[in-house]
């Protein structure tokens, strides 16, 4: 098997002449893999925000939560806050209905298609309901989350060009821990990922079959699988596992068909799932880690693994310098890239934990880091692109505009969200793929973009797009990096 370190320009070409041909099948109106398939999003790259529904920790108790979420200072959120919103509604989701509206347009402006959703519990633990108040974890994420803040995120969403993943995290906070790894692909006692399965299967009860609110099941993002056909997506987050030993990559990527199908079983609901995998090498803890050339062929043979989507994987590894980290990521994202699972671009602002977590230090939030980010984003993100998180505060993931920084993550990854295919003239060497680095000619974009799509035109000074040309699919041309002239 192929390590990260072997998957070079060259080696990829292969993959390069499978993208293509991916979207030309997206052109088709064919299923694509690790795209979208709900109706008015079919095909579309997935273009994500990761997401924490719910009120500030200001100091309020807005869920009833028990225990009550903790604040540390009288002057909440100021003291557990890195980065803070310049309008105050990002941080009072409680308050209206008009507050997460609010929020979630400022995503929509910014291009996000799919939120993120940040989930720690269910109403039911393995089957419990009386454990249901200390299954769920009050205070461990940036905002106050709850179940009740879910369902609100489901409500603001309606009518809004945007869907939603429940992501399960793990939790080490109450007295009812739970980890994925720990259970994953079967606990001790051989029993199949039950905490897992509980929570999958609440969700699938509350947001697809709940008869109360029909509407809920328009809103879970769903995704075609390698067969063509399209699961409700499922992310895990921490995607490794301490009941395998290293090399056990056929048994770690089986066990997500084994979930699947259990949930089919009991539910009649088919779901596939986003990944999270953890890096080896660094400070996650596990016996088993996912790698893109041991792991990666046999997750890619599996019907209900989707993607990869990470959460910020780097921050596992202290940086002796920002270049040096994005080296790592670089190599990192490009070998999942190669493996031939969907990978989902995932990128952050930076990271800094000295204000919560007494760390001593931290990564990115400067134009080293944003570029080199930007670069990866059009490299490896054919299938989408993930923010991680939009609204982090605690350790300054911030999308939003902040006091501290205005709005330059904001228009930054805005940026990164503008077009689904690149065009350049004069022809680019081949092989094309619609990449930043390897964009099409027009023509071939032309042919290559989806229905509503976008087009980046990469403006160049000395050679302009020349006329006439035909454009047979409603799209939007936008230039990239300044100017683009077409014909004369």
């Amino acid at each position: 098997m192929r390590d990260i370190r072997s998957c070079s320009s060259g080696g990829c070409l292969l993959l390069l002449l499978v993208l293509l041909s991916l979207a030309s099948l997206a052109a088709c109106g064919q299923p694509v893999p690790g795209h979208l398939a709900n109706a008015g999003f079919v095909n579309r790259r997935i273009k994500a925000a990761y997401f924490f529904s719910g009120q500030a920790l200001d100091g309020s108790n807005s869920y009833d939560a028990q225990p009550a979420p903790g604040c540390n200072a009288p002057n909440c959120p100021v003291p557990v806050y890195s980065l803070h919103p310049v309008d105050q509604r990002h941080l009072q989701w409680f308050e209206s209905v008009a507050n997460q509206q609010f929020a979630l347009n400022t995503m929509v402006q910014a291009g996000v298609n799919v939120v993120h959703m940040s989930s720690w519990g269910d109403d039911t633990m393995m089957g419990d309901p009386t454990k249901s108040a200390a299954a769920w974890v009050q205070g461990a994420a940036p905002l106050q989350t709850s179940p009740q803040s879910h369902d609100e995120l489901f409500d603001a969403a309606a009518g809004m060009a945007l869907l939603i993943v429940p992501f399960l995290e793990e939790r080490d906070a109450g007295s009812l821990p739970w980890s994925f790894k720990d259970e994953f692909p079967y606990r001790a006692d051989n029993a199949l990922a039950p905490g897992a399965i509980s929570q999958i299967e609440y969700l699938v009860r509350h947001y697809l079959q709940n008869p109360a609110h029909p509407e809920w099941a328009a809103r879970w993002a769903q995704v075609y699988d390698k067969s063509g056909q399209p699961r409700f997506a499922v992310g895990i987050i921490h995607a490794a596992s301490n009941r395998l030993a290293a090399g056990d990559d056929a048994a770690f990527a089986a066990g997500f068909d084994a979930l699947a199908q259990q949930v089919w079983n009991d539910t009649h609901v088919s779901v596939g799932f986003l990944l999270d995998v953890l890096p080896a090498g660094g400070a996650a803890q596990a016996s088993f880690f996912a790698s893109p050339g041991g792991t990666g062929p046999y997750l890619a043979d599996t019907t209900s693994v989707l993607g990869i989507a990470c959460f910020v994987p780097e921050v596992y590894f202290a940086p002796s310098s920002d270049t040096a980290l994005l080296d790592w990521k670089r190599q990192w994202s490009q070998g999942w890239t190669c493996s031939g699972v969907p990978f989902l671009m995932d990128v952050s602002s930076g990271y800094d934990g000295r204000e919560v977590f007494g760390e001593d230090w931290y990564f990115g939030e400067n134009s080293t880091w944003l570029t080199g980010l930007d670069q990866m984003a059009h490299e490896f993100g054919q299938s989408g692109v993930i923010f991680n998180s939009w609204n982090g505060y605690t350790e300054g993931m911030v999308a939003v505009p902040t006091a501290e920084l205005g709005s330059l993550f904001y228009d930054w990854f805005s940026s990164l969200l503008v077009a689904d295919v690149f065009a350049l003239q004069p022809a680019a060497p081949t092989p094309r793929n619609g990449t930043w680095c390897s964009p099409y000619t027009l023509a071939e974009a032309l042919q290559n973009v989806p229905v509503g799509g976008t087009i980046g035109l990469l403006a160049t000074t000395t050679s302009p797009f020349t006329a006439p040309l035909t454009i047979s699919s409603a799209c939007t041309l936008t230039a990239v990096n300044g100017p683009a002239t077409i014909g004369n």
